[in-house]
């Protein structure tokens, strides 16, 4: 174990990880999984946990960037011209780890909510001059450890999906609880009456946005195991929502072995880009 530490100590020094997340852009069609193209993160960062925005015919990718050396996630924004990065900007960093940059639109205005579990609360930003500039306007599940946060707008109400710990982080990967909210502030939230509505790790994490194909949503969620987080991706229909119980149907199932390269050993996120094309992140061994 002592080699082992040393030797990795020794890759990271030279530019090589053992294990690095990056961002792709893949075409899922017919069960089957092409990469499109692979966007390399900076010499001593991983690129995770990939969202997903259209505005005024531009294309934008916010996720995480986490530091190897802070040990900190920043949340960072790429603006795309025909898959190629042509602008990236940290729109939101803080001494304390941020992921999970679930952003959603509502009324012309679009609204933020990272992942902050460290701070036991979960923030809300609004843009004040979208992509780059946003502002903290409410907080919500004070005192309770979130992760991935995921919201849908839904007859006319709000369904938030989180998952949530009381202290040991894997208890994130296994337990998802629903709540809905009648306004867009979510002061009120009124948990589904079966919460966790998932209690097991193949299912449970969210992993990108909720999106409505055919007037049928559709939600991502992690393949994890007790010993290794992040090893794949379901698509899952939602067959009921409401404040009794929640249902979904798994449709899709994602994991290192849908792709030809065996240097691949983790998929944890996707977010839908159009028809069958996605943004996801993959996890490669010793990487560059």
């Amino acid at each position: 174990m002592i080699f082992k530490g040393l030797f990795e100590k020794l890759l990271f020094l030279i530019g090589i990880k053992s294990f690095r997340w990056k961002l792709a852009i893949c075409e899922i069609k017919n069960k089957k999984v092409k990469i499109l193209r692979i966007f390399n993160p900076g010499f001593f960062e991983f690129w995770a946990d990939p969202f997903f925005i259209k505005y005024k015919n531009k294309k934008y990718i916010f996720f995480e960037c986490f530091n190897y050396f802070s040990k900190k996630g920043a949340i960072q924004c790429i603006e795309l011209k025909n898959n190629k990065i042509v602008d990236k900007k940290t729109i939101l960093k803080k001494h304390y780890h941020l992921s999970y940059p679930h952003i959603f639109s509502y009324k012309k205005n679009f609204y933020l909510i990272p992942e902050s579990n460290e701070k036991n609360e979960t923030y809300i930003y609004k843009s004040v001059n979208f992509p780059y500039r946003w502002k903290k306007i409410n907080t919500i599940l004070k005192g309770e450890k979130v992760c991935d946060t995921t919201i849908i707008y839904k007859n006319k109400k709000f369904w938030l999906f989180v998952n949530k710990s009381k202290g040991n982080p894997i208890e994130f990967n296994k337990k998802l609880y629903v709540y809905r909210s009648n306004k867009i502030n979510f002061k009120n939230l009124i948990p589904v009456n079966s919460n966790p509505v998932i209690n097991k790790f193949n299912s449970s994490r969210n992993a990108g946005s909720i999106f409505k194909k055919n007037r049928s949503f559709f939600r991502p969620a992690q393949i994890n195991r007790k010993s290794t987080y992040g090893y794949g991706f379901t698509l899952n229909k939602i067959t009921t929502l409401d404040l009794n119980k929640y249902n979904q149907v798994q449709i899709l199932k994602v994991t290192p072995k849908s792709f030809r390269n065996r240097n691949i050993c983790g998929v944890h996120h996707c977010d839908r880009i159009e028809e069958n094309t996605f943004i996801i992140d993959l996890c490669f061994r010793f990487s560059f």
